[in-house]
Protein backbone atom coordinates (compact mmCIF):
# COMPACT_ATOMS: atom_id res chain seq x y z
CA UNK A 1 0.00 0.00 0.00
CA UNK A 2 1.50 3.34 -1.04
CA UNK A 3 1.77 6.32 1.65
CA UNK A 4 1.63 9.64 0.09
CA UNK A 5 2.33 12.44 2.96
CA UNK A 6 2.52 16.69 1.59
CA UNK A 7 3.51 18.72 4.49
CA UNK A 8 1.86 22.19 3.35
CA UNK A 9 2.35 25.39 5.66
CA UNK A 10 1.18 24.43 8.84
CA UNK A 11 -1.39 21.29 8.11
CA UNK A 12 -0.07 17.81 6.60
CA UNK A 13 -1.92 15.78 4.41
CA UNK A 14 -1.23 11.57 4.77
CA UNK A 15 -2.82 9.79 2.31
CA UNK A 16 -2.43 6.15 2.88
CA UNK A 17 -5.04 3.44 1.07
CA UNK A 18 -8.49 4.67 1.97
CA UNK A 19 -7.03 7.05 5.49
CA UNK A 20 -6.66 10.64 5.22
CA UNK A 21 -5.09 11.87 8.30
CA UNK A 22 -4.75 15.97 8.47
CA UNK A 23 -3.42 18.01 10.95
CA UNK A 24 -3.71 21.51 11.66
CA UNK A 25 -7.36 21.89 10.97
CA UNK A 26 -9.09 24.78 12.66
CA UNK A 27 -12.86 23.81 12.44
CA UNK A 28 -14.77 21.29 10.71
CA UNK A 29 -17.39 23.25 7.95
CA UNK A 30 -19.11 20.10 7.26
CA UNK A 31 -19.29 16.45 5.82
CA UNK A 32 -21.31 14.15 4.48
CA UNK A 33 -20.93 10.95 2.13
CA UNK A 34 -19.21 13.13 -0.90
CA UNK A 35 -17.68 15.97 0.80
CA UNK A 36 -15.83 17.16 3.80
CA UNK A 37 -14.53 20.61 4.23
CA UNK A 38 -12.57 22.43 7.32
CA UNK A 39 -10.84 25.80 7.82
CA UNK A 40 -7.39 25.20 8.30
CA UNK A 41 -4.78 28.33 9.27
CA UNK A 42 -5.45 30.98 6.74
CA UNK A 43 -7.56 29.04 4.16
CA UNK A 44 -10.09 26.18 3.60
CA UNK A 45 -9.72 22.76 2.18
CA UNK A 46 -12.40 20.77 0.48
CA UNK A 47 -12.06 17.02 0.05
CA UNK A 48 -14.31 15.27 -2.62
CA UNK A 49 -15.16 11.76 -2.94
CA UNK A 50 -17.03 8.79 -1.74
CA UNK A 51 -18.15 7.17 1.43
CA UNK A 52 -16.44 9.43 3.32
CA UNK A 53 -16.45 9.45 6.97
CA UNK A 54 -14.59 10.73 9.95
CA UNK A 55 -12.95 8.33 12.04
CA UNK A 56 -10.83 10.38 14.40
CA UNK A 57 -11.61 13.64 15.34
CA UNK A 58 -8.89 15.54 18.18
CA UNK A 59 -10.19 18.92 18.55
CA UNK A 60 -7.25 19.66 20.77
CA UNK A 61 -4.50 18.64 18.74
CA UNK A 62 -6.36 19.49 15.39
CA UNK A 63 -6.18 15.86 13.62
CA UNK A 64 -8.74 14.48 11.78
CA UNK A 65 -8.86 10.82 10.31
CA UNK A 66 -11.08 10.55 7.40
CA UNK A 67 -11.80 6.94 5.53
CA UNK A 68 -13.34 6.87 2.04
CA UNK A 69 -12.52 7.31 -1.85
CA UNK A 70 -10.88 10.48 -2.02
CA UNK A 71 -11.13 11.89 -5.90
CA UNK A 72 -10.07 15.66 -5.73
CA UNK A 73 -8.53 18.18 -2.58
CA UNK A 74 -9.55 21.77 -3.34
CA UNK A 75 -7.75 24.58 -1.25
CA UNK A 76 -10.18 28.00 -0.81
CA UNK A 77 -8.39 31.14 0.14
CA UNK A 78 -5.29 32.03 1.08
CA UNK A 79 -2.37 31.72 -1.58
CA UNK A 80 -1.77 28.39 -3.06
CA UNK A 81 1.24 27.90 -5.47
CA UNK A 82 0.69 24.34 -6.34
CA UNK A 83 -2.59 22.20 -6.05
CA UNK A 84 -1.93 19.29 -3.40
CA UNK A 85 -2.62 16.35 -6.30
CA UNK A 86 0.84 17.52 -8.00
CA UNK A 87 2.11 17.28 -4.63
CA UNK A 88 1.28 13.87 -4.03
CA UNK A 89 1.35 12.42 -7.64
CA UNK A 90 4.28 14.35 -8.34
Amino acid sequence: MEEKIVKVGAHTLNLKGDNLFLSGVVKVKSVNETCFACALEGRGLQILGSGIHILLLDVEKGEVTLEGQFHSFKYTGGNVKQSVMKRIFG
